[in-house]
């Protein structure tokens, strides 16, 4: 199955069934991901008050001392508790809140002042300010969080309020309180968070919405997510539901893309669901819509093939590949787009999804060489060391299918971008670069002219590198192929060359050749 095909291309490492070199990648690359993703979470979990006049409310207090600001804090706490002065004191509160953590800890400081603010969601003219409040201290520190969530219960009844401001205020307070990690997501949960969040999307706006899917991707986000459960839940019914109901609301179908990334991370039941339920037209339908810059939205592309390239690892049904892979399909024709572009992470999301496209089927990975993926993904071999990772596996899971692939590769020139990877720091670079020269060594004399001499001096240096799984893959290419034994006669046979990292089976030399 999926697993076993990516451990096959991807693993880099020799183990009993191949996960763990797969779980390494996987994590390695999430790591990455998850760190960009952060940086953006960061700014977007703050509501900042952008509507005319704001910026008179409150003055700039980033400037006072501790001393100061704790002062400050306790006269705006003492006019909360007045209902003559508690409206104005809410407005500027939760201008203070946007001005960064010192300010939410300098209230919290202030006895009893949080559950004056938890107090002043219930009257009608403080709800909607004290709920904002909420969700700028839900966005501080965990320990802030950690006070915001005893508002949980007042959050989920705001939920059902008639008010689309008061419903989509309440929801990005709760996705605020999920984001903070797993005890509080967790928390969130078990009081029911997820039906509640879904019930407030009928007849929602698509301010709503896009705070409802903003919380729901928290739900579904990090280790130990019940995600069975969920999903019992209706989660991805409602979720192909609203890619349908806001198909035109980018803002709100990157929230829903990316709370599906999760969804189908490492789930083929997930993924196998998803896709049930008509998934891919849509998917592929709003990527084209990013082509046509309909939609200006870099993240909404991103969080699309992202989820696209997760149900292609996770699965091998010939169903899902011919949606993807047929000559009039979009799919490919975008992702061509994708990789065009100057948006970084967009080439890089696309490179890994076509990685795990090109490591199933041979007829999978000659539809990527048909659509003219090798050539376009060959200069961004010379950029980055992310571009230079993720592109090397599309072109290692090609020439590893049969030998034609890497006949067809090395008329591309692409044996010279990869096997410079040897003399990188990189050690999966340098891993991933030895395994397409063990590759390369296998198809035929024809191929191995093709290896200037400089990379056979590179192969000779690296069986003494400190990486014992690169000296050893090194050794035994360099023994095979390249070893000058003057006891050896002229007409011997060269050594048959093992990866001691990858398995080669016997059915990839034998397949049917590629129609180049």
């Amino acid at each position: 199955m999926s697993a076993r095909r990516l451990a096959e291309f991807k693993s880099g490492l020799k183990t009993k069934d191949g996960r763990e070199g797969t779980a390494k990648r996987r994590d390695a690359t999430n790591a990455r991901r998850r760190a960009k993703r952060n940086d953006a979470l960061a700014l977007k979990r703050i509501n900042y008050d952008l509507s005319e006049g704001s910026a008179d409310v409150a003055a700039p207090i980033s400037h006072l001392g501790d001393e100061q600001l704790a002062q400050l804090m306790a006269s705006v706490a003492e006019k909360l508790a007045a209902k003559a002065t508690r409206s104005d004191a809410l407005k500027k509160l939760r201008v203070y809140f946007t001005q960064g953590h010192r300010c939410i800890s300098a209230f919290l400081g202030v006895e009893g002042a949080m559950n004056t603010v938890i107090a002043l969601l219930e009257p009608l003219d403080t709800k909607l300010d004290a709920c904002w409040c909420i969700t700028n201290i839900a966005a501080g520190s965990s320990d802030q969080t950690r006070e915001a969530a005893k508002a949980s219960a007042h959050l989920f009844m705001l939920l059902q309020s008639e008010s689309e401001m008061l419903r989509e205020q309440a929801a990005w307070a709760l996705g605020n309180i999920a984001a903070d990690g797993p005890e509080l997501r967790d928390q969130v949960i078990a009081q029911g968070g997820l039906p509640a969040l879904h019930a407030a999307l009928e007849g929602a706006s698509a301010t709503v919405a896009k705070q409802v899917w903003f919380a729901t991707s928290h739900l579904v986000r990090g280790e130990g997510v019940p995600m069975a459960d969920l999903l019992q839940q209706n989660l991805a019914e409602n979720a192909c539901t609203s890619l349908v109901t806001y198909s035109q609301e980018p803002s709100v179908l990157s929230e829903i893309y990316w709370t599906l990334t999760f969804v189908t991370a490492r789930n083929p039941a997930g993924s196998a669901h998803v896709v049930c339920l008509g998934f891919l037209p849509l998917a592929t339908a709003h990527m084209e819509a990013c082509v046509a810059s309909q939609f200006h939205l870099p993240d909404l592309a991103v969080a699309i093939v992202r989820t696209i390239g997760n149900i292609v690892a996770c699965t091998e049904e010939e169903e899902v590949f011919a949606h993807l892979l047929a000559d009039d399909a979009t799919f490919l024709s975008s992702l061509s787009t994708f990789i065009s572009s100057d948006h970084v992470a967009l080439q890089l999301e696309a490179a890994w999804t076509l990685s795990n496209i090109a490591g199933c089927q041979p007829h999978h990975a000659e539809a990527l060489v048909h659509a003219g993926f090798v050539q376009l993904l060959l200069p961004l071999l010379d950029l980055s060391i992310d571009h230079q990772r993720e592109v090397s596996y599309v072109m290692l899971n090609i020439a590893g299918q049969q030998p034609e692939a890497m006949r067809f590769l090395v008329e591309c020139d692409v044996a010279p971008a990869m096997l410079a990877l040897l003399t990188t720091v990189e050690i999966e670079l340098v891993l991933n670069a030895l395994h397409f020269l063990g590759l390369m060594c296998q198809v035929g004399p024809d191929v191995r002219q093709a290896i200037d001499v400089n990379f056979v001096d590179a192969l000779e240096t690296l069986q003494y590198h400190d990486n014992p799984r690169i000296a050893e893959l090194a050794q035994n290419i360099y023994d095979a192929h390249f070893q000058m034994d003057d006891e050896a006669g002229d007409d011997e046979a060269p050594l048959a060359f093992q990866d001691p990292s990858v398995s080669y089976p016997e059915s990839r030399l034998q397949a049917p050749a590629f129609d180049f």
